[in-house]
């Protein structure tokens, strides 16, 4: 409970500093040889139209591609595609080098937070719950299209590419001048919780044919840290990068203080990791 209480009042913070804006934000004249380009496919089941729509209604890939195309320079095609994929997922698909967004991933986390708002009355606060959809979106997106970047730059990544990019994301969200891109830190930081324990609870209900799936495959064993670790894992780089904005952080138990006295080292290293990394294909 201290964890949601302390998030949420950072949250509150934000959301009374300024309009919502995007990370990587300058869109100028594109000069790349390779632009970013998107597309919407229209989904084949009636219910993820909404969401399709959502999701250009609020320009979520053009906002991303104008800013990687006013960045940086690509030495290949890349596409942002919003498409129905038949699981809950955002992922890069290096073969047709394109990042793909599921318009079952976008219903899955707009359902999650409308749980989480939902009040004893059945009610919820909707532009709250926009508000943490579009952050989770925008952290998602730069996270797979790091994914892109490791692929089609051919980056050196010496540690677990999962956590590599999660780190992209927040470095890009957090190095932003606009408050609302470090609200979106938060809120896919607090969506990770959300999704730890919707999937804590829901193993009570597991099928046995489920249940042998994940004595399998334990989560363990996935390529990405658990939702949890993540959660601290990026917390961690936004206490690191601004102590005094996020000291509320400890002071209310969110993040162990053992691990807060080594988040700003943690911070300096990623960031500045990642700006060496890109610095050659930036553009001028």
């Amino acid at each position: 409970m201290k964890r949601k209480n302390a998030l949420l009042s950072i949250l509150f913070l934000f959301a009374i500093l300024g309009p919502p804006s995007t990370a990587w934000a300058q869109t100028g004249a594109n000069t790349a040889a390779h632009p970013v380009r998107v597309r919407y496919d229209v989904p084949k089941d009636a219910p993820l139209v909404a969401y399709q729509k959502f999701l250009q209604g609020n320009r979520v890939l053009e906002r991303m591609a104008d800013g990687v195309n006013s960045l940086l320079r690509l030495p290949k095609d890349l596409t942002l595609t919003a498409v129905q994929c038949g699981t809950v997922n955002a992922f890069y698909q290096p073969r047709l080098q394109a990042v793909q967004l599921c318009y079952e991933y976008v219903r899955y986390f707009n359902n999650l937070h409308i749980n989480d708002q939902r009040g004893p009355d059945g009610r919820y606060d909707n532009a709250e719950v926009t508000k943490a959809l579009l952050g989770t979106i925008k952290f998602t997106m730069i996270h797979e299209i790091g994914h892109a970047l490791v692929d089609l730059l051919d980056l050196p990544i010496t540690g677990g590419e999962e956590d590599a990019v999660d780190q992209l994301a927040a470095v890009v969200l957090l190095s932003s001048e606009d408050e609302a891109d470090t609200v979106a830190v938060i809120d896919a930081s607090y969506t990770k919780l959300l999704r730890a324990n919707a999937n804590a609870a829901n193993q009570a209900n597991l099928t046995p044919a489920q249940r042998k799936w994940y004595e399998e495959n334990p989560p363990t064993a996935d390529e990405h840290s658990l939702d949890e670790q993540r959660f601290y894992n990026t917390v961690c780089l936004a206490y690191g990068s601004n102590t005094q904005l996020f000291a509320d952080f400890v002071t209310e138990g969110v993040l162990p203080k053992a691990r807060a006295a080594r988040c700003p080292f943690e911070w300096r290293r990623i960031s500045r990791s990642w700006t060496r990394l890109l610095a050659p294909f930036r553009i001028k």
